[in-house]
């Protein structure tokens, strides 16, 4: 069973399997949530696969903060960040969201 949710102002889009929220994470389209890096991913096809990357990415190895949001570009570039030290603002080719605990 595959499932999808959305929600607005705020939309969240969520996959469920057998009853299980696999991913969670608002989508701002529009926004892009500057500065705040965390990661750099090329060639990303959507904006829902750079979320699903981002809202995934396991405090380990190197990396020191875990990222909780995320901006796709209509570059195919993925960015995951800490939104705490991101500056959202308009900007047309961006996508961005946090993630949901």
């Amino acid at each position: 069973v595959i499932a999808g949710t959305a929600h607005s102002p705020l939309q969240t889009s969520g996959i469920a399997a057998s009853g299980q929220l696999v991913d969670a994470f608002s989508v701002n389209r529009g926004v892009d949530y500057a500065g705040a890096d965390l990661l750099e991913v090329l060639q990303v096809e959507s904006a829902q696969a750079c979320a699903g990357i981002c809202c995934n990415v396991p405090l380990r190895f190197l990396m020191t903060v875990k990222p909780d949001s995320y901006t796709w570009k209509d570059t195919k570039r993925c960015y995951c960040k800490n939104f705490a030290l991101s500056h959202p603002w308009h900007h047309a080719g961006s996508t961005s969201g946090k993630c949901t605990p």
